[in-house]
This record gives C-alpha cells, sequence and structure tokens, in this order.
C-alpha cells in the first residue's frame, strides 16, 4: 500500500510539473487577472475589444428597435424620461411610503415632492429605483402585443426582440444598479445604508458592461488552455445612445447573445438530475479553470447549458456580481477576485452529492490550479 501510495503521489508531481509548465509557456508566468490579449480592459476600451462575431445586422436591428422605442429603451436602461416623472406624480404617495426608506423620509414634506422627481436622472436612488420598476413592468406588459417577449432574470431585464429573434438582449435592472451604488458606499447593513448618500444618481455603474469582461476572459481560457468541453454562445456588448456613442456605462448600452436553443440539444443543468454523467472529471478541470481565470461565481444550475450531442457545457452568463463596487469592477481588486472564485467553486461542489468523488475532484484541481496561477 505504501509503494502504491508512493507511486501515485509520483505520478500527481508529475502531472503538477507538466500543467504547470503548460500554464508558464502560455501566461508568460503571470496571471493577469483583468486583460485581454494581454491587455487591460477598461471602460474606456471594453466596446472596441474583441473579435465582433455578433452579425452587424442583428447589431444594426437591435439599435433601431431602441431607437424607435425611446421610452421602453429609456426605462430599462434608467435614463431620464418625462413618463417616469408622470409615473412619479401618479403613484408618489405609494412610492414614498413604500420605498422611501432613507432618512429622507423623517424630514420629507409633500409639498417638496418636486426636488425629488428624477430630472437628469437626479433623485433619491431607492425611490428611483422603485419607479423605474414600475413603468418598465407596466410598459413590457403593453408590448407584448408587439410580439417583445421579456422577463426578469434575478435583478436583470432579458428580453428577446422580434426583429432579432434569435438572440437575447440583457440589460442590468433598476435593484442591481442601486446595489452597486450601495457597494460604493462601503455595504448593506441597515443601520450603515440610513447613513448614506442617498441623493446619489444611478449612472457611472458597470455591471451590463461587465458581462462583455466576463465573455471575453472565457472565450480567452477556452483558446489559451485548450478547454474543448467548453464553449460560450457568441454575444457582444451594444452602445444603444447616439449622444455617447463610445461609452459602456449602464444607461448608454445593451448586452446581446445568441440563444441556446432545446431543439439543438442544450439543456439547463439544472434541468438535468444526474449531473455526475455530463460532468466528467475532464469537464470538472476545464470548468475549474474557467471559474479561476474568470471569476465565475454565479448559480451554475442556469448558467450552465449542457449539449450531449456536442459533449460540451456552454456557458452563459459571467456578469460581475451586483456587490462590486467601481472600481473593483473588471477584476480590478484581487481579494474580490478571490472571492467570487470561492463563491464559484462552492456553487460547482454543490453541483454533486457530499464527498463525491466529483466534489474530490473539484477540490483537487482548486488546490492545483490556484497555485499553478499563483493567485494566492
Amino acid at each position: 500500500m505504501q509503494k502504491m501510495h508512493i507511486k501515485n503521489k509520483k505520478i500527481y508531481i508529475l502531472y503538477f510539473i507538466v500543467t504547470y509548465s503548460l500554464f508558464s509557456h502560455t501566461m508568460g508566468c503571470i496571471y493577469n487577472v483583468d486583460t485581454y490579449k494581454q491587455k487591460p480592459l477598461t471602460v474606456q476600451n471594453l466596446l472596441e475589444t474583441g473579435n465582433k462575431e455578433l452579425p452587424a445586422d442583428v447589431i444594426n436591428k437591435v439599435q433601431k428597435f431602441f431607437k424607435e422605442e425611446e421610452l421602453l429603451c429609456q426605462v430599462l436602461v434608467q435614463q431620464f424620461h418625462p413618463e417616469v416623472e408622470k409615473c412619479l406624480e401618479k403613484n408618489k404617495e405609494k412610492f414614498l411610503k413604500k420605498h422611501l426608506n432613507t432618512p429622507l423620509e423623517k424630514t420629507l414634506e409633500k409639498n417638496k415632492i418636486d426636488s425629488y422627481l428624477p430630472k437628469n436622472g437626479y433623485c433619491d436612488i431607492s425611490l428611483q429605483m422603485a419607479i423605474y420598476t414600475q413603468v418598465a413592468r407596466e410598459l413590457l406588459e403593453k408590448y407584448k402585443a408587439k410580439g417583445i417577449e421579456s422577463k426578469t432574470m434575478g435583478a436583470n431585464y432579458v428580453l428577446r426582440l422580434p426583429e432579432a429573434y434569435d438572440h437575447y438582449v440583457k440589460i442590468s435592472g433598476p435593484s442591481n444598479r442601486y446595489t452597486l451604488k450601495l457597494a460604493d458606499q462601503g455595504g448593506f447593513k441597515k443601520e450603515d445604508i440610513r447613513k448614506y448618500d442617498h441623493r446619489k444618481t444611478l449612472q457611472n455603474t458597470y455591471q451590463t458592461a461587465s458581462r462583455k469582461f466576463g465573455y471575453l476572459r472565457l472565450t480567452e481560457a477556452i483558446e489559451k488552455f485548450k478547454l474543448d468541453k467548453l464553449e460560450v454562445p457568441v454575444a457582444d456588448l451594444v452602445n444603444i445612445n447616439p449622444k455617447k456613442p463610445n461609452s459602456c456605462e449602464d444607461r448608454d448600452c445593451i448586452f446581446v447573445q445568441k440563444i441556446l436553443k432545446p431543439e439543438d440539444g442544450y439543456t439547463p443543468l439544472g434541468g438535468i438530475k444526474d449531473k455526475n454523467k455530463v460532468l466528467d472529471k475532464e469537464t470538472i478541470r476545464q470548468l475549474v479553470i474557467a471559474i479561476i481565470y474568470t471569476g465565475l461565481w454565479d448559480d451554475f444550475s442556469g448558467s450552465l447549458f449542457v449539449n450531449k450531442r456536442k459533449g460540451k457545457i456552454a456557458i452563459i452568463d459571467a456578469e460581475q456580481p451586483a456587490n462590486t463596487k467601481t472600481e473593483q469592477m473588471f477584476n480590478k481588486d484581487i481579494n474580490k477576485l478571490k472571492i467570487n472564485i470561492a463563491k464559484g467553486i462552492d456553487r460547482l461542489l454543490a453541483c454533486f452529492s457530499e464527498n463525491s468523488k466529483q466534489q474530490k475532484w473539484v477540490h483537487e484541481f482548486y488546490q492545483t490550479y490556484i497555485t499553478i496561477l499563483e493567485l494566492y
């Protein structure tokens, strides 16, 4: 037994050395956590970066739709629109009573309501969040007659337009962006939130843009490390504000992604009972690399799609969490990245039964690659 143990240990060490050599050769012994093709990704270059695989006609159709449907566009991306002001006037008592849960509620007088209207995108953000959510809900219900399918996934809007029916349009919703602003001010404890400056706008957030950052990191990981068990549907960040064509801020952009259809063999991982049969050892190894390289953290039951025909796992979501501070976006904070990676590993472990061989593989590969990539 002792000899067998030593033999296995030697094999593991050899495997580690070979793998380390592969990563070192590919990455030049440096784990750049915020780059694409060795260039740091920033709000200035994110829009223009990438292979631009999303068809031009799809981009043009989506941009045309949001230009023609100005009200829906501006409400969904939380730009100011007169309709929002009308909604507040119509529902101000309800909104103030239900949503204005800040120190302002103690001093707010009814005759001063005008100072809290979202003119030019400025008002108490908790109130603004509630207003935009309500208006969006009403508008999307009306737009069903035009063939527009919509759903809320978490705190995001997901649309399917007749003009580009094979693609999803994904937009960061107001509650996500409100959370981002709270993150910027320090945290989410109730006693702390009451001390924050709530007279902030919902501008300068990059939740939707973070989807492209994750997309680029994933595609690079698949190419660099030959992750042939993984794939990512074609997608890109699309600017819909002609006045700010170079901006990737959440009010100016949407994320457009190719839809993975059941008829093409795709099934959400959450819909598969025996995950052990579709997530074999090599697939788990590749997923661990993708988690570490990208900072994947989301619930894999909905963000991983299995295609048994192709023998692949498709990853559809790589956005960064809404509790990310602005200066932490795009993996700019190594400690925040570590937290996201740990969350991703935990969620991958949760796909399997306790103490299963699959969980042991996850732990094994995590310990191997977190060391190789010199993250700790």
